[in-house]
């Protein structure tokens, strides 16, 4: 039978492993957890499927049997929590586990569970300007060649489209295309509005398939020298830093596809205090 008192610590533990891992994975995917139970007992399948299902968990996988060797959990564990990076399998490393034996499950070990992989996961991150995932941004954008300072805040971009992001041609996995892009590159401007706050802890949001170059208030930010294969944060540069500032700002892109899926979408986001 799936004891209530496991129930009840475990769905504890999962709902806020999940949860977190959730809000992180809108970004990348630094880290992958699993946890396994070691000795079976009646009822204890249907009970994770049930719990799985229940609590719509996403991130965190439930299973029976004995975790791969080289993750080195006791012998005697009747549960394990393994963090681990989603690399290719030969080159997983565990960053994290814990086993615990029959009846060491509870609220109490859960919670020290979960405050554990808090800090090997990276900060959640608040928004500050939205990216398209969840809600489609404005823009003006062309897929013409635009004059040299296109970048520059001062840049009358009128005669451009305007079309909600992201920008890609329905290739790239985990993209949210809003509208059509097939050509060989793109270019994108848009006014965002920031708090009146300090901006140090300020990072670019970017989903870029391939090369993309940013701009804050004509001034490069950061650049994607690969396809960032999903939602990542990337640090502002200290020359563009400089040029923030409450209210106004201009946000500009260039994104440039070598062949294949091609997708952009930007925006801001600040890490929360762990």
């Amino acid at each position: 039978m799936f004891a209530r008192e496991k129930s009840d610590a475990l769905t504890s533990l999962v709902k806020k492993i999940d949860r977190r891992m959730q809000a992180t994975q809108k970004t990348r995917r630094p880290l992958g957890v699993f946890v396994m139970f070691v000795n079976d007992s009646p009822g204890l399948d249907q009970g994770l499927r049930t719990l799985a299902e229940k609590e719509a968990l996403k991130e965190v996988p439930l299973g029976i049997g004995a975790p791969p060797p080289d993750y080195a959990i006791a012998a005697d564990a009747d549960l394990t929590v393994v963090v681990y990076p989603p690399n290719r399998r030969r080159d997983q490393k565990v960053a994290a586990n814990f086993a615990l034996r029959k009846g060491e499950l509870n609220d109490a070990s859960a919670s020290a569970i979960y405050k554990a992989i808090a800090t090997v996961l990276p900060p959640e991150s608040g928004t500050v300007v939205p990216t398209s995932r969840e809600v489609e941004q404005m823009w003006r954008y062309t897929f013409a060649r635009p004059a040299d300072h296109w970048f520059k805040p001062d840049f009358n971009d009128l005669s451009w489209r305007t079309g909600p992001g992201g920008f890609g041609n329905k290739l790239t996995p985990g993209a949210v295309d809003r509208t059509p892009w097939h050509t060989s590159a793109i270019w994108l401007r848009r006014e965002i509005i920031l708090p009146d706050r300090p901006f140090t802890n300020l990072q670019l949001q970017l989903n870029a398939d391939d090369y993309a170059d940013i701009y804050l208030n004509g001034v490069l930010a950061a650049q994607a020298t690969k396809c960032t294969t999903g939602y990542q944060e990337f640090a502002i540069s200290a020359e563009a830093r400089k040029t923030l500032r409450p209210g106004s700002n201009v946000l500009a892109v260039t994104c440039r596809d070598s062949g294949g899926g091609c997708y952009i979408d930007v925006g801001l986001v600040e890490p929360k205090p762990r």
